[in-house]
């Protein structure tokens, strides 16, 4: 038995390495895997591979979703593939199993950017999909009461982390601090992942600008770093921020820095938040999405409960002037997910989703949409999720006004 986990495309980015993973640790339980990209290479392949997991090229960026389908459906008959497994693309999943007559298995990574149409046909084709997981029970009640797919066919899979990777005494805080360039004493605040809209990344650059003695490394990159190295220019930040690009392993930079800066909108689990609780350094999330569920209650001193500046802005001010009280709770936070959110419980779950539905015929869940977590006071989690909105910008003669950078 064969299953063929699918991609949208391979940067090598936390859900592309979680999948390889994902897909490396099924094979160890006697789930052969394989792994697919729809729409072309990238630096994940190497990933997938080095963790033994053969990836397939199927299509490429400009391909319909029919035709991405087809490609999916010709490739799984292929190679024996006896059931999908789409990351979380949906529309090629059900075109391939229609097809094919395999299996379609559709995990849901996130929430809120869905239209009427496309929930609509998540609804109408539920019946025909094998199972359907979610990465938190927010996305879990997203998908049963937004979409309107039948809880028994939703479970909760919580997103896992290999967390003996991330541990602080790995590394050595001077070292790093010497090989990144930062000398001093100064305050480093990071951010790691892509430079993307709904990131938060111009209200991170703006509370910058209103923070004296605070420096900012943006790591990573994408089609937004223009734009927000033209902000930084208009805010005269200088050397006070830097845009390293991307690196290969971002734990020498939270071992060198003293905090993080993660608050992207409508985030399932946030990777950028939860590696530098990992590494032991506090970070700021907003209280949406899976966030309030990784983050445990105790702990919720870290989260913003709105997107704007001046939030973050008090919010890093306080905690440079208590960084000793931050780094405790960044420690309860990361004593949580160490037991809560392991790559091995994560395999698990998939193990028993497909124990339970391919070996032994029942739906994949039997529980209800399930428990809540306390709400974050004030917190506004919307179920969509803008990608962008308008943020007050200086231009380079020194005029304001709104454009779409956040």
């Amino acid at each position: 038995m064969l299953i063929l986990h699918h991609v949208h495309d391979l940067p090598l980015s936390g859900p592309q390495r979680g999948t390889a993973d994902l897909c490396a640790g099924l094979r160890g339980l006697g789930w052969p895997t394989a792994a697919a990209s729809l729409t072309g290479d990238g630096p994940a392949r190497a990933y997938f591979e080095s963790r033994g997991v053969p990836v397939h090229l199927v299509g490429g960026t400009g391909d319909s979703q029919f035709s991405l389908g087809w490609k999916l459906a010709r490739l799984s008959r292929r190679i024996g593939a006896t059931a999908l497994h789409g990351h979380p693309d949906r529309i090629p999943s059900w075109i391939a199993g229609a097809l094919t007559g395999r299996p379609v298995f559709v995990t849901f990574h996130r929430y809120g950017f869905d239209g009427p149409a496309i929930r609509l046909l998540t609804r109408l084709a539920a019946p025909l999909t094998a199972g359907f997981g979610a990465v938190s029970r927010r996305v879990r009640r997203y998908v049963v009461e937004s979409v309107g797919v039948d809880a028994r066919r939703v479970v909760h899979i919580p997103n896992g982390m290999d967390v003996d990777l991330f541990r602080p005494e790995l590394f050595d805080r001077a070292n790093c601090r010497a090989e990144l360039g930062l000398s001093g004493d100064v305050p480093t605040l990071c951010y790691v992942g892509r430079l993307a809209p709904r990131k938060g990344l111009a209200i991170a650059i703006k509370a910058l600008a209103g923070i004296d003695g605070l420096r900012l490394l943006l790591v990573g990159d994408g089609d937004y770093r223009t734009d927000l190295e033209r902000l930084a220019r208009c805010l005269g930040l200088g050397e006070r921020l830097r845009f390293t690009g991307r690196l290969a392993d971002p734990r020498p930079v939270y071992a060198a820095c003293d905090a993080a800066v993660a608050i992207g909108r409508g985030e399932s689990f946030n990777r950028g938040l939860v590696e530098p609780l990992l590494m032991g350094i506090p970070a700021v999330g907003l209280a949406q999405g899976g966030v309030p569920d990784v983050v445990p209650p105790d702990c919720w001193e870290l989260l913003l409960p709105e997107y704007c500046v001046e939030a973050l802005t008090a919010k890093l001010r306080d905690l440079l002037s208590r960084s000793a009280h931050y780094r405790a709770i960044a420690q309860r936070a990361a004593g949580h997910i160490r037991r809560e959110f392991t790559m091995e419980a994560m395999i698990a779950a998939h193990d028993r989703l497909y124990r339970r539905v391919l070996l032994e015929g029942r739906p994949p869940a039997e529980e209800p949409v399930g428990w809540r977590p306390p709400r974050f006071p004030d917190a506004v989690d919307p179920d969509v999720t803008p990608e962008l909105l308008p943020v007050e910008v200086i231009d380079e003669d020194g005029r304001t006004g709104d454009e779409q950078l956040d």
